[in-house]
């Protein structure tokens, strides 16, 4: 099949929005009002024909096409053309799973050789996405792969891995647990992360508690997910480590946050006059 145009929905939309505040900014009281309306404002454009796509409707175009190497192959060619990602190609590709899984698959697997010039971060973060939004089981070995392989916080393919096992975590939920076996301390938090939702189970219960007793992982992070897992048996902890001298402004309040979340309360102040957070803060103040 023919490849279709690669139409620049971003820049359009703008053009089209400024016009549109130009017409309308009358009919409301201030931004606030107006910008409330826009989502309305945007499902009316993809719906309304417009001369810049011969009297296509920006909200229908791709589903002129129903091949998946077409659809996988243009998602590819706007990777790399500089625009904006449409919303209604994703859409497509999402609606045309049984078409499109196994080319994304592909893609995240790293078996696909990729245009000149695509980035592959950027690649794999959009068919993470699209995998999920399609709710694909498939792809969970490989949610798992990336999740087990993280070393740092800053690893977004590790953390949008976690938010796709996160939402198929009642289907797989002995599997991530019997994950921690042989995790390192950041892939036991992604694991505790993706698990956080199933409520009332002992097992994660107890992978949380010793999250947040190992040094090595984030005290903010394990806190909020003590707080979150309603582990109330934790309190006197979560308050021992509010008076921890080696924690910053930022993770004191994380650790009061989550003691207020648990029905707890924060009996003494902390003075954190010099950390660049505290300062910052008290300057906005």
């Amino acid at each position: 099949m023919m490849d279709f145009y690669l139409y620049d929905y971003d820049a359009q939309f703008r053009r089209d929005l400024q016009q549109w505040m130009r017409k309308h900014r009358g009919d409301y009281a201030n931004m606030d009002e107006m910008e409330q309306a826009m989502p309305d404002m945007y499902a009316e454009w993809l719906e309304t024909p417009a001369k810049w796509m011969n009297g296509e409707k920006p909200g229908h175009y791709f589903e002129n096409f129903t091949d998946g190497e077409t659809l996988i192959r243009g998602m590819l060619r706007y990777l790399v053309s500089g625009l904006g990602m449409p919303e209604p190609l994703m859409d497509r590709i999402v609606d045309l799973s049984e078409e499109t899984e196994d080319r994304l698959l592909s893609i995240l697997n790293g078996e696909t050789v990729l245009p000149d010039k695509a980035d592959a971060g950027e690649a794999r973060m959009l068919c993470i996405h699209l995998l999920s939004e399609m709710g694909s089981v498939k792809a969970k070995d490989v949610y798992l792969d990336l999740v087990l392989s993280a070393q740092e916080e800053e690893n977004e393919a590790a953390d949008a891995a976690a938010q796709a096992l996160q939402r198929m975590a009642s289907d797989v939920k002995d599997e991530l647990l019997a994950a921690f076996e042989d995790a390192n301390p950041h892939a036991r938090l992604l694991l505790c992360m993706a698990l956080s939702e199933e409520a009332g189970d002992d097992r994660i219960a107890e992978k949380i508690r010793d999250l947040f007793r190992d040094p090595e992982v984030d005290v903010a992070v394990s806190a909020g997910l003590v707080g979150h897992y309603a582990l109330d048996d934790m309190l006197p902890e979560l308050e021992r480590a509010t008076k921890r001298r080696d924690i910053n402004y930022m993770q004191y309040l994380e650790l009061c946050h989550a003691i207020e979340e648990l029905g707890g309360e924060v009996r003494h102040e902390r003075d954190f006059s010099g950390d660049p957070d505290y300062e910052a803060l008290k300057g906005i103040e």
